[in-house]
C-alpha cells in the first residue's frame, strides 16, 4: 500500500541535514546552519558536504556513527575560484569523489556560491584557466556524472541547501513507499502462484 500524505508528513518531521565533518567551523557555516531552520548533525560523508537523514518505519536512513555514503549529496564551493582549483591542481581528488558518488548511484548537486555561468564565460575569476576550457570542463562534469549545478549567493546557501535536500527527502520517502507497495504486490503474486502449484 502506498504511503499516505499523513505518513509522508510524519516521516518528514524527522528530517535533518547531515553536515560533513570537514566543513570548517566559520561564521559563514554558523549562518548557513541557522538558515537551515531544522535539526542538523555532523558526520563524515564519503562524498559531498551535505545530505539528508530521516527516520522511517524500518529505521534511520543513514547511520551517522560510520562514514555515510549518501543517496543525495550537495558539494559546496565558496566561489568559482575554488571550483577552478578542483578542476586543475585538485582535479584527481575531485574526480575520485565524483566517481565514488557515481559508483553508489548517488544524485549529486554542485552548489557554487557567488558566481554564475556568465562569470565563467566572461572570465570573471582569478584562476589562470581559460574560460572556454573552464566551461567545457564543467559541462563535461554535468554530462558524465549527471551533476546538477546550482549557483547562489553565499548568504542564501543555507536556504538553498535545505530546500534541495527537503524536496529530495520527500521524493525519496514517496518512492520508498511506492517500492514497498511493488514488493508486497510481487510477494502476493508469488504466494498465489505457489498456492496454484500445490
Amino acid at each position: 500500500m502506498p504511503m499516505t500524505g499523513y505518513q509522508i508528513k510524519k516521516a518528514l518531521e524527522s528530517f535533518r541535514i547531515i553536515v560533513d565533518t570537514r566543513e570548517q567551523a566559520t561564521n559563514k557555516l554558523e549562518a548557513r546552519l541557522k538558515d537551515f531552520g531544522c535539526p542538523y548533525e555532523r558526520a563524515t560523508l564519503d562524498y559531498g558536504d551535505y545530505t539528508f537523514n530521516v527516520t522511517l518505519a524500518d529505521g534511520v536512513l543513514c547511520d551517522t556513527s560510520v562514514k555515510v555514503a549518501p543517496k543525495v549529496a550537495i558539494e559546496r564551493k565558496m566561489d568559482i575560484d575554488e571550483l577552478a582549483l578542483c578542476l586543475t591542481h585538485e582535479r584527481v581528488r575531485f574526480l575520485k569523489e565524483l566517481e565514488r558518488a557515481k559508483d553508489k548511484n548517488a544524485k549529486m548537486y554542485l552548489l557554487i556560491e557567488n558566481g554564475s555561468w556568465d562569470d565563467i564565460i566572461n572570465g570573471n575569476y582569478k584562476s589562470w584557466i581559460n574560460s572556454r576550457t573552464f566551461l567545457s570542463n564543467i559541462c563535461f562534469l554535468q554530462a558524465h556524472y549527471d551533476l546538477n549545478i546550482v549557483f547562489c549567493k553565499d548568504y542564501n546557501a543555507g536556504i538553498v541547501i535545505k530546500t534541495i535536500l527537503y524536496q529530495e527527502a520527500r521524493e525519496y520517502i514517496k518512492l520508498k513507499g511506492s517500492n514497498n507497495e511493488k514488493s508486497n504486490s510481487i510477494d502476493t503474486r508469488v504466494s498465489k502462484i505457489k498456492t496454484l502449484d500445490r
